[in-house]
């Protein structure tokens, strides 16, 4: 079972590329509570630059120990690392235009 805690931020220009505070203080209590409900400590972050939504999940040891410091960084050089990592699941959604109310 996981126990994920996500993390999640809107970036416009020129901030589309900073990073995401991940808090190294809430690693004892992310750890705590999956202790206590029987989970593996998962971070997930989940951004909204513009037109395209990311969102990446990994192990909380893989984030500390692979992507040490204090920001998942949102670069487009680190986003294309972690889709090549095989230890981060990630996906992308892009919102194109169209008349999807014409629908209703």
């Amino acid at each position: 079972m996981l126990g994920i805690s996500v993390k999640c931020r809107s970036r416009t220009e020129p901030r589309d590329g900073a990073g995401v505070n991940l808090l190294h203080e809430n690693d004892e209590k992310i750890e705590a509570t999956c202790l206590a409900f029987r989970c593996v400590p998962y971070v997930a972050v989940v951004v909204d630059q513009g037109e395209t939504v990311r969102g990446f999940l990994t192990t909380l040891n893989h984030a500390r120990t692979r992507y040490p410091g204090q920001s998942w960084r949102m670069s487009p050089a680190m986003i294309k690392h972690y889709e090549n990592d095989s230890l981060v699941e990630s996906f992308e959604l892009v919102s194109r235009a169209g008349d999807w109310l014409a629908e209703l």
